[in-house]
């Protein structure tokens, strides 16, 4: 039995990009990375780690997300997925195969903005693995109904596999 990962992007799950400056939500503050400034909220490391599961960065921050973001969050160095730079020709996101390799056949989350129903197609066709794809807004990042939802769907197995898609 593989451990469960959770691999998370930066932008629009934790960094909401397009967040209304003049609506900034309590417990966002601005932080300097690598070339530009993210609005990060502290709260979302702690959550993160409630989590349990084996964190993974799976964004295009790459190795930078350990300077910036996990210091920010109060997280340790995480492992990174390794991702194309070349957008796929199909519908998926250019991610997606990358992330069902660094998967390793073990069940998993995936947080991201960008992801859809092409995606979770993709997954459920090429695996036989359990996968909750959690699609962030850009606008509010990652909210206390999205952990609910992720520590409900761990504590709650439907099936021992099959893609969900929230």
């Amino acid at each position: 039995m593989h451990d469960l990962t959770v691999l998370v992007d930066v932008d629009g799950p934790l960094n909401p990009f397009l967040m209304p400056p003049g609506d900034i939500a309590p417990g966002y503050r601005t932080y300097r990375a690598p070339g530009r400034a993210l609005l990060l909220n502290p709260d979302h490391g702690t959550s993160l780690l409630a989590l349990g599961a084996r964190l993974v960065w799976a964004s295009d921050m790459e190795e930078d997300a350990n300077v910036a973001v996990s210091l920010a969050l109060g997280l340790p160095r995480l492992d990174v997925c390794p991702l194309p730079q070349d957008a796929d020709e199909r519908s998926l996101n250019r991610k997606t195969e990358a992330i069902a390799r660094f998967a390793g056949g073990g069940p998993f989350v995936w947080i991201d903005d960008e992801v859809d129903a092409p995606d979770a197609r993709w997954l459920s066709d090429k695996l036989s693995v359990r996968a909750l794809l959690l699609r962030a807004d850009p606008a509010t990042g990652l909210v206390d109904e999205d952990f609910r939802a992720i520590k409900h769907w761990m504590a709650n197995p439907d099936n021992t596999t099959g893609v969900t898609l929230r």
